[in-house]
């Protein structure tokens, strides 16, 4: 899949971007209000779902006479349209990617001419202009399409097996029961080899998350090719200077902004600069009651740096005479806050004592 081409990319599904990096097709934004969803439906964190009372949207037919209806605007209503008659009236079918499973939703109208939704859950993969899941493609069809030493299972190439050989690649053991291509069984030749090269070149196959590598060896002492299968864990099959290759697939570098550097964002597993820096609440130089990001993701502020822990660190008091008054400031600690509090006070008939930074009354 193309990672621009955001209309036709799966959600969760593997892609690839212009430049020719790999990222991860990024969730949709199913819905913004209940009217946006299939009838009977309400939208949740921008996904339409199906809850256990049915949400109606007053703009769509299948709205029931009577019923609390939510209209366009998110405002509450009353459904005044008479029921459905047609499946074709409550929506259009709608699916969801979720990795490797796709959830359709598939509107439909009941007997009391009610809108509802019908859902399912199948490995595959959803097409946005149709709606509908399309079935996964089996991995195999015969033992042929396996790495060699496999056998094809309902689909699936089984790699608890052994002793199941393809008549036509390179390894099937001198007179073994085999499979041949097209599914019939038959016989392994009787070819000895003298060198690796008589055994086939090497081969990858993707297996879901996994890559199964065959590299062919010759066994001179008896004659035989040997398949030297093996399967590695969260590796991608791919071509390395033109060789086949199980390379491991990358771990994404960030979940969350704190995974960043300070000043960077986190986006599709990668950190990156945006036009404005972002800042991570719990990490240093973040800039004093900026808007920041917590680890768990919701937002905050940057803390203000804490000025003292006692009066005493804020300088004390002090006086100035200020004609016939005696202006007084004395500044104090916020024990909640630790910023320094200044107070000012100004007494008429009073003297600033220079000795006791402090004002006192006029001698009689």
């Amino acid at each position: 899949y193309c990672c621009d081409d955001k209309d036709k990319c799966p959600s969760g599904q593997v892609c690839e971007t212009n430049a020719g990096q790999r990222q991860t097709c990024p969730d949709k934004v199913e819905c913004k209000v209940d009217c946006d969803c299939a009838q009977g439906q309400a939208c949740r964190s921008g996904k339409c779902v199906v809850g256990p009372t049915p949400v109606y949207c007053c703009e769509k037919p299948g709205c029931p006479a009577k019923s609390v209806c939510t209209k366009k605007d998110g405002s509450q209503g009353t459904c005044a349209s008479p029921g459905c008659t047609a499946d074709s009236e409550c929506g259009k079918p709608s699916c969801v990617q979720q990795g490797t499973q796709c959830t359709s939703t598939y509107p439909n109208c009941d007997a009391n001419g009610v809108c509802g939704s019908k859902v399912n859950t199948v490995a595959g993969t959803c097409d946005p202009g149709t709606g509908t899941c399309k079935a996964a493609p089996p991995e195999c069809k015969t033992a042929c399409d396996c790495p060699q030493g496999q056998a094809c299972s309902n689909g699936k190439c089984d790699k608890n097996s052994k002793g199941t050989f393809c008549c036509a690649k390179a390894g099937c053991p001198d007179g073994q029961a085999c499979f041949k291509k097209d599914g019939t069984q038959g016989f392994c030749p009787k070819t000895g080899c003298k060198s690796d090269s008589d055994c086939g070149n090497p081969t990858c196959q993707q297996l879901g998350t996994d890559c199964g590598f065959v590299l062919p060896t010759c066994d001179t002492s008896s004659g035989k090719c040997v398949p030297n299968a093996k399967v590695e864990r969260n590796a991608k099959c791919t071509s390395v200077n033109g060789q086949p290759k199980c390379v491991p697939n990358t771990p994404a570098q960030c979940k969350v902004n704190c995974d960043c550097p300070q000043g960077q964002a986190c986006s599709n597993g990668k950190c990156i600069n945006t036009g404005n820096p972002v800042y991570c609440c719990d990490k240093s130089s973040c800039p004093a009651n900026a808007v920041c990001y917590k680890k768990d993701g919701s937002k905050g502020k940057c803390p203000i740096p804490a000025q003292c822990t006692t009066s005493a660190d804020c300088g004390g008091t002090s006086c100035k005479q200020n004609g016939n008054s005696c202006e007084y400031t004395t500044v104090y600690c916020d024990v909640r806050s630790r910023q320094c509090i200044k107070r000012n006070f100004n007494y008429n008939n009073y003297i600033c004592n220079p000795l006791t930074n402090r004002c006192t009354p006029k001698p009689q």
